[in-house]
């Protein structure tokens, strides 16, 4: 299937489907994030989703849910834009992105990128600098993001 068509069924689904409001978790996202609050990180949210108002309140009460209320701000951004601008406001942190392009952008705003990888992101790895830290999924990374913090303590997870 091109891009192109798989960018439009994104967008179908984000902005036409009600399912788009009641998406699971993934897999230790809820144990890690319910970590790093416990541990007294705050959390920011910096998602692409639409720039539709109802898609962008369906997402942000999907994530008020499913996490119950955790994060200190959520910024929703029209897909395919660059996260750069939004990721430049906050001061160095650990970033956790799915998104290539988007690890590249925290990595140049002074983040610490953590690249969740999935089969849209793994064919750059190879390529992938070093500072970007990769992980098969939460569960481990959820080490990773400690282990990172000890080595680096001017850092934050946001």
């Amino acid at each position: 299937m091109e891009n192109a068509a798989i960018q439009d069924m994104i967008a179908e689904f984000n902005e036409r489907s009600s399912d788009f409001g009641f998406l699971e978790p993934i897999e230790g996202a809820q144990e890690a994030v319910r970590q790093f609050v416990d541990d007294g990180h705050e959390l920011i949210v910096v998602t692409s989703c639409s720039e539709d108002p109802v898609c962008i309140a369906r997402r942000e009460q999907n994530l008020l849910d499913v996490f119950d209320d955790v994060f200190e701000e959520i910024h929703c951004l029209s897909r395919g834009i660059s996260k750069l601008d939004t990721l430049s406001r906050f001061p160095a942190s650990i970033w956790v992105e799915d998104n290539y392009k988007n690890a590249l952008a925290g990595l140049e705003a002074g983040h610490k990128p953590m690249l969740l990888e999935y089969p849209h992101n793994a064919d750059f790895k190879a390529e992938s600098p070093d500072e970007i830290t990769w992980s098969e999924g939460w569960k481990d990374l959820l080490p990773k993001m400690q282990e990172t913090l000890r080595d680096e303590p001017r850092l934050t997870v946001h």
